[in-house]
């Protein structure tokens, strides 16, 4: 019967967290169940900690995730199941398990229940060659009445992520052990930074030996152990407890003893720096395979579906990563069943791990995911290899049929080119000041002093209200060089992505650390006691990592120009032609070459339009709405654009402020006012009449100011929301509250960007949102 021996349910913001073990009694070395169960509402990801155990060992996990979407909120239920085996008699103990799902935040109670011995003299299991060879090597006891205990290692030297095995071997003189009641316990030696797996070994005695015409048996716990940081591991002292009646009367009390062996060590290699991969995590294994499968590759919109990667080898299992899965834009993805099988048979760790995703599709088209890879190193030829699997795309479509038949697709513009207005206002800037200097010059034959050439207006920046916020932005802008998605990494995760990138393992680990405080010291209500040693220590932070990105870019970018050299000679004869694609129903293959247009040459507004038409075609208005809005500011005569803009949803008043779009071009004004100035130093130098003169005059200088208002209004940054509803939150990091949301296709002003995340404003509304949600006019 199952018993429940601890409950803990509460309730933060929609995120409750139950725990439970399947009995309240164990034998030591039987398995006991903890189940985890997490209720969440919404999309943000949960976070479960890891409980403190005694008394227990960890052998096995297994993550359970049902998603259900229901008005648009995403309602989740995980499960997490750990595997605990008894390794102490006694009273065992399960701590407190925390759950955070953004700000909601759940606890559950510690748990307690008892390991009791077991008479295991009836049978025992089968010793594994690893556990013969070091009982081979083990040294018998010297004679005498003494019970001995030492740790065996199988390697004193190893490469960071391989395999060490390690043997408790206990001497007991036989008449010593045949006076036993119960078995001797094993207890292993501590190991700080390390993952050990315990290995079946045989619960009676494992070996004999004679010394001296003494008999003497032996117990032993042979456990499988992964090192987790280079240098020298410490293995503390071993115990072996026993029990030794004081007569030979069954009635007779018992002294209990204990022997400790002496602590030994082994040293650690680090993992080779010469050929490392740039996008290396850390991973380490033999013989690693993946493969990806989805439940279902044609869907509709709105229809899920599961993707299962399965990553399987030999090696610390428990601890593998997810592989890089590179999700396209309109596939809302939700982490879900994560399952991890390890197989202890007293050789090498191995099994597989198997990472379930949820993914929903939020527009029509083929959306690709590309070669998923899992980056490691090989523990068995000591190189570097990446498990790869083939690249799979799911081809959506609208729930009234194929996709495109919800939405017409706007008709494309020829490519084009840049207006002549434009490419005169590309003029240099020296230029321009003898074009306008010289009619005067020509005209009245004196000098006058040079016009103040007019700046555009620069985009908005934020004042630090602090020295600590100010060197947080620095260090923040140095990050995202590295590591582009940093702004949303956190602790251990982002530790990863700059060893990654190329930082050394200590200096990636300090970063971390420096970024939490940073954000409790900018962002925490008591702000931070030692500013000054906050600000120094960030400095030379920054500092290391500039010199880290000043030797790590170079390499990338002669690498990069190595294979555009060799590849780049047939790239456009084997690419096909957007416009094809777009004919084709591909939108989304369409959107991408747009997209490279658009960049490549950004004054051509049938560049912007027809990247908006795809993106419309797929149901991203949003993303519709920013391409639409580019051309129509570089071509506010067309009234193909002004149509297709017209069959989006009208944008609040804040949105229709900020994405205004003036009836002439800056540019045409700029021009106009130039030919105008033109016009008036003539008049002026055939002496007509002074109110001609006059009016021309001022013509030419309110256009020329009109272009410049035009051209400053323009480069105001401007933010605008281009997936799903995003939130505002008070502060750069996922945890933070949020103020309040933006629909699809709303827009905001940028007030500064911080690494992955920026500063926006709509009026009196202040508050930071992701960059990759938003699109920057």
């Amino acid at each position: 019967m199952v018993v429940l021996v601890a409950a803990a349910f509460a309730v933060i913001q929609q995120v409750s967290v139950q725990a439970t073990v399947d009995r309240d009694e164990v034998a030591l070395g039987d398995t006991v169940v903890l189940t985890v169960t997490v209720n969440a509402s919404g999309s943000d990801p949960v976070t479960i900690s890891e409980p403190t155990i005694q008394g227990l060992s960890v052998y096995g996990t297994q993550d359970r995730t049902s998603v259900q979407i229901v008005n648009g909120t995403a309602s989740r239920v995980t499960s997490r199941l750990l595997f605990l085996r008894a390794v102490k008699v006694g009273t065992a103990s399960i701590g407190a398990i925390t759950v955070e799902q953004g700000s909601a935040r759940a606890t559950t109670l510690p748990i307690a229940l008892d390991i009791v011995a077991t008479d295991t003299r009836g049978g025992g299991a089968a010793i594994s060659a690893v556990v013969k060879r070091l009982i081979d090597i083990a040294k018998p006891p010297e004679g005498g009445d003494e019970v001995t205990v030492s740790v065996l290692v199988s390697d004193d030297t190893l490469v960071l992520g391989s395999q060490v095995d390690l043997l408790v071997a206990a001497w007991f003189p036989r008449d010593v052990r045949l006076r036993l009641r119960s078995s001797p316990t094993l207890e292993p030696p501590v190991l700080e930074g390390a993952w050990a797996y315990r290995q079946v070994t045989p619960v009676d005695v494992a070996a004999s030996r004679n010394v001296s015409g003494r008999w003497y048996d032996l117990f032993v716990h042979h456990q499988a152990v992964f090192p987790l940081v280079a240098g020298t591991l410490e293995i503390g002292s071993a115990t072996v407890s026993y029990s030794v009646p004081v007569s030979f009367s069954f009635l007779s009390r018992e002294i209990r003893r204990e022997v400790k062996s002496r602590p030994e060590s082994l040293w650690v290699l680090p993992q080779p720096v010469l050929k490392r991969p740039k996008d290396f995590g850390g991973t380490a294994g033999r013989n690693i395979r993946l493969t990806v499968n989805a439940s279902n590759l044609d869907l509709t919109v709105g229809q899920s579906a599961s993707v299962a990667a399965r990553v399987e080898g030999i090696g610390n299992i428990s601890l593998w990563p997810a592989p890089r899965l590179k999700w396209p834009a309109g596939l809302r993805v939700y982490p879900g069943e994560v399952t991890t099988n390890v197989t202890t048979g007293g050789g090498p760790i191995s099994g597989s791990k198997t990472f379930t995703y949820v993914v929903v599709p939020d527009s029509a088209g083929t959306l690709t995911v590309p070669s998923p890879a899992f980056p490691y190193f090989d523990t068995g030829d000591n190189t570097y290899k990446t498990a790869r699997t083939r690249t799979f795309a799911f081809r959506v479509r609208h729930a009234t049929g194929i996709a495109g038949e919800r939405r017409k697709a706007p008709p494309l513009l020829p490519e084009g080119s840049a207006p002549i207005a434009r490419r005169i206002t590309e003029l240099p800037d020296w230029l321009w000041v003898v074009l306008l200097l010289l009619p005067p010059l020509l005209s009245l034959g004196w000098r006058i002093k040079p016009a103040v050439r007019l700046r555009p207006r620069r985009p908005a920046t934020r004042v630090f209200a602090t020295e600590v916020e100010g060197v947080g932005a620095r260090f923040e802008n140095t990050l995202v060089r590295l590591v582009p998605e940093s702004g949303m990494l956190e602790g251990r995760q982002l530790a990863d992505a700059l060893m990654a990138a190329g930082v050394e393992p200590s200096l990636a680990t300090h970063a971390g650390t420096v970024k939490e405080r940073l954000r409790r010291a900018v962002y925490g209500p008591g702000g931070v006691p030692d500013s000054d040693e906050l600000v120094a220590e960030v400095r030379e932070v920054i500092n290391a990592l500039t010199k880290t990105r000043d030797r790590v870019v170079p390499v990338v970018v002669i690498i990069a120009l190595l294979g555009l050299g060799a590849g780049g000679g047939d790239l456009r004869a084997q690419t096909e032609p957007p416009e094809a694609l777009y004919g084709a129903g591909a939108y989304g293959n369409a959107a991408d070459s747009f997209a490279v247009r658009a960049h490549r040459d950004p004054w051509i507004a049938a560049h912007w339009y027809n990247l908006g038409g795809a993106m419309y075609a797929m149901g991203r208005d949003g993303s519709a709405r920013a391409a639409w809005a580019r051309a129509l500011r570089l071509a506010p005569h067309s009234r193909t654009v002004r149509e297709a803009l017209s069959m989006l949803p009208d944008p609040d008043p804040m949105s229709r402020t900020l994405l205004w779009v003036s009836p002439i071009t800056w540019s045409e004004a700029m021009v106009a006012g130039v030919a105008l100035w033109f016009v008036t130093w003539t008049l002026v130098a055939f002496r007509r009449r002074a109110g001609r003169t006059v009016l021309a005059g001022a013509l030419a200088v309110v256009f020329m100011a009109y272009g410049v208002y035009v051209k400053s209004r323009y480069d105001e940054p401007v933010a605008v929301v281009v997936g799903r509803e995003v939130d505002i939150r008070e502060a750069p990091y996922n945890g933070a509250r949020p103020l309040t949301k933006l629909p699809p296709g709303s827009a905001a002003r940028i007030e500064s960007i911080r690494g992955a995340w920026m500063l926006v404003s709509r009026g009196a509304l202040e508050g930071w949102v992701q960059s990759r949600e938003v699109e920057v006019l």
